[in-house]
């Protein structure tokens, strides 16, 4: 989880994180859900070293963990 939340009522449903509106309004509350649910599985940028060089990169998930000039560099290695 991401921490966002449903809320709303009566054809006006959004996605929050906390305070913030992170999703436009939608008038029915499955159109809301379905959005939610992308949110959620949208992986969240993290800083991390690069397991090559040791340069800080923004890492897109768990299995990111080379810089896109390393990842280059082993495209097509088996």
């Amino acid at each position: 989880m991401t921490g966002v939340t449903l809320q709303g009522s009566h054809g006006a449903w959004a996605v929050f994180r906390g305070d913030a509106r992170i999703s436009p309004f939608y008038r029915d509350q499955d159109a809301a859900a379905r959005r939610q649910l992308s949110i959620e599985r949208t992986p969240t940028r993290t800083v991390r070293r690069c397991l090559c060089c040791g340069h800080p990169f923004a890492s897109e998930g768990r299995g990111h963990r080379m810089c896109d000039g390393c990842r280059g560099q082993w495209d097509g290695a088996v």
